[in-house]
């Protein structure tokens, strides 16, 4: 029996024949409750995980991240276990990059890649994609996420106490963002997916192409109608896309 960190992993269905397992990285001021929906509508050959970050849901006396790469370390850690079978990592902007860097964590730590990388709403990782607000006074770091991302819902702007408990983890997030470094390294050997959002003014398909030199596999760029939010406010067309990408994803790691 394959045994689960439940500290940082949430298994969202499970299969004992799955093809492939899919560990799936929360965005910025997020946790695992948005992909739990996830678990019906995906293939059901694909056994589902979500990552719990410290600082969140049941871990919110721990302290959050501030930067990538040790958070990358520790999650390979957690993720070892469960690498006795072919597995895809995806991500959401912030997420987007933690799986990139997670895809070489693995590489050098375990010696194994995913059989997939899925990325959407991130341009490559050269690219700086984040705003330095990270530091402003809470109405001015609230009002900048708002007006930029559009992504915190209404329900818990109206509610201070809710707020005292997001906003810790929003700017931890948004810290972590800020101080990422690229490092350059050979590009990994795993196909790669990157999906744009068509309105999406912080990520222009350049950003998304970019992936392209991240890679020695194949490479494929799609773009889904919507802003930055599109796997939200446009589900049913990117859990379409994403579920074509895994049904072509081959059962073998990427080394």
């Amino acid at each position: 029996m394959t045994l689960i960190n439940d500290r940082w992993l949430r298994r969202l269905s499970q299969s004992p024949k799955a093809r492939l397992r899919m560990f799936c990285l929360p965005y910025a001021g997020s946790g695992t409750a948005q992909y739990r929906p996830w678990a019906r509508l995906l293939p059901p050959d694909i056994e589902l995980y979500a990552v719990c970050l410290p600082g969140r849901e049941e871990r919110i006396n721990d302290r959050p991240g501030e930067h990538l790469e040790p958070l990358a370390v520790s999650l390979a850690q957690a993720l070892q276990p469960l690498l006795d079978r072919p597995f895809v990592l995806y991500g959401h902007s912030l997420g987007g990059l933690l799986g990139f860097e997670l895809a070489h964590t693995l590489r050098r730590t375990v010696g194994v890649e995913p059989a997939r990388l899925i990325v959407s709403g991130r341009g490559s990782p050269e690219r700086q994609s984040a705003p330095a607000i990270g530091h402003l006074p809470d109405d001015q770091f609230v009002a900048a996420l708002t007006q930029r991302y559009g992504g915190i819902p209404q329900a818990v702007l109206n509610e201070p106490e809710l707020m005292a408990l997001f906003l810790p983890v929003l700017r931890a997030d948004f810290r972590m963002l800020e101080t990422y470094k690229y490092p350059e390294r050979d590009p990994l050997s795993c196909p790669i997916t990157a999906v744009g959002g068509t309105q999406d003014s912080m990520v222009p398909p350049e950003a998304i192409h970019g992936w392209r030199a991240h890679t020695t596999g194949e490479m494929g760029a799609h773009f889904v109608d919507g802003a930055h939010f599109f796997i939200q406010t446009h589900q049913a067309r990117f859990i379409e896309l994403l579920s074509a990408e895994l049904r072509r994803t081959p059962k073998s790691a990427g080394l």
